[in-house]
């Protein structure tokens, strides 16, 4: 009972392992068809075939190689039954004609082998020598023979169809027998071939190739999308880069024609305030100025690039009569420039200011001087 359960899961085993083996191929050769139809797809389209995708062909066609390799056959091995001598007859004792209870019974080896071999396999029973034996003669039991001794006694029908069960019996005789199926016996059978893809594995090839072509669209229209976005956003960062270059080149010809062209005077003016006296003066354009302390009490202005327009603000003014701090302002030219003179009564703090095309500096009051007595 133990032999046979450990026949019955050696094929339970082997039959798994081949189903395994089945599987491992039906999926490699569905790779190899997915990636044949990728590569032929993008050789379709006239484009050259990425080095991953040509590499990925490669490495799947060369797993089904190695697993065809793997699940081939090997060469049925020819066994030749080793050709023993014929025992003489007188190894044998002689046995009398009679039916004898006293017959051997076959070594525990050949006797478990016997018992699960078919009945075209098993050896003829053994049967006494008709030869006639004087009656003086004492019966006595055979003595118990080797399986070879056994084999060799019987009928020769009957030792050609137990010569392989007798060499493997002899082969195992070395380590404790233990009985084997007569499948396991024969020779190898070679491994059935199945088809290669049944009916639903092509379908569900079929719809990961059609997923997988899906996908590769979807990807090459976002990428398309992608592209075409980012081609707009560059025509526009481009186009925005030409107009702030044509400003910038508008705003540095303005400039440069302004600093050519000088800026017109077109009024010198004073005014008194009630906290501070105010010099005044307003240009064509944004005025450009620089204000020195020439002394204690005289403040320069400098118009650079400017030329009076009216000829009345070439005088000078007298504010000394104002109870400000300033008591006059004289305007000259000085080569292109135009420079204003403003004399204090008494040195004040001063704030310049710039509103639009006029520049105004406004001074302090002076502090108030104490009553004479």
């Amino acid at each position: 009972m133990t032999q046979l359960s450990s026949a019955a899961q050696a094929q339970e085993e082997a039959r798994k392992q081949a189903e395994a083996e089945h599987s491992e191929r039906a999926a490699a050769e569905a790779r190899v068809r997915v990636a044949e139809a990728k590569v032929a797809r993008i050789a379709a389209t006239g484009a050259a075939v990425p080095a991953e995708d040509a590499k990925a062909l490669s490495d799947a066609r060369l797993a089904l190689a190695e697993i065809d390799a793997r699940l081939a056959p090997p060469p049925a091995p020819s066994v030749v039954p080793e050709a023993k001598p014929p025992l003489e007859a007188t190894s044998a004792p002689a046995v009398e004609t009679k039916p004898a209870p006293e017959v051997p019974s076959p070594a525990p080896a050949v006797e478990s082998l016997q018992a699960q071999a078919p009945a075209s396999v098993q050896p003829a029973a053994v049967e006494p020598a008709p030869a006639p034996v004087p009656a003086s003669a004492p019966v006595e039991p055979a003595p118990q023979a080797a399986p070879e001794q056994q084999v060799a006694a019987a009928p020769e029908p009957a030792k050609a169809e137990a010569a392989p069960v007798a060499a493997t019996a002899e082969a195992s005789a070395a380590p404790p027998v233990v009985a084997k199926p007569v499948e396991e016996l024969a020779e190898p059978k070679a491994p059935e071939h199945h088809p290669a893809l049944s009916a639903s594995e092509r379908r569900e090839a079929a719809k990961r190739e059609a997923a997988e072509a899906k996908l590769a669209a979807k990807r090459e229209a976002a990428e398309k999308r992608k592209a075409e976005i980012e081609a707009k956003l560059a025509a526009k960062r481009e186009a925005a880069e030409k107009r702030r270059a044509e400003l910038e080149a508008r705003r540095t010809a303005k400039a440069a024609v302004a600093a050519q062209k000088p800026l017109e005077v077109r009024e010198l003016g004073f005014r008194q305030l009630p906290s501070a006296s105010r010099v005044f003066v307003r240009l064509s354009d944004a005025p450009r100025f620089q204000i020195v302390e020439a002394g204690e009490k005289l403040i320069r202005v400098e118009l650079p690039n400017t030329r009076v327009v009216r000829h009345n603000d070439n005088r000078f003014l007298d504010t000394s009569f104002f109870p400000g701090a300033v008591a006059m302002v004289t305007p000259r030219r000085q080569g292109s420039a135009t420079i204003l003179e403003i004399a204090l009564k008494e040195k004040v703090a001063y704030q310049q200011k710039v509103e639009g095309d006029t520049l105004a500096i406004d001074f302090e009051q002076p502090s108030a001087k104490p009553a004479a007595p």
